[in-house]
């Protein structure tokens, strides 16, 4: 499980990162990245 985390995560920051940078989510979808990822 935890290296499909891993797998998951990674190729969904680069996906975050693009959304927030178009203004698409104002920081929420980097939150909830955050969280899951175990970073504050």
């Amino acid at each position: 499980a935890g290296v499909d985390w891993v797998e998951m995560i990674e190729p969904a920051a680069d996906i975050i990162m693009d959304r927030t940078a178009s203004g698409f989510c104002d920081g929420c979808d980097v939150s909830v990245a955050s969280e899951g990822a175990g970073n504050e």
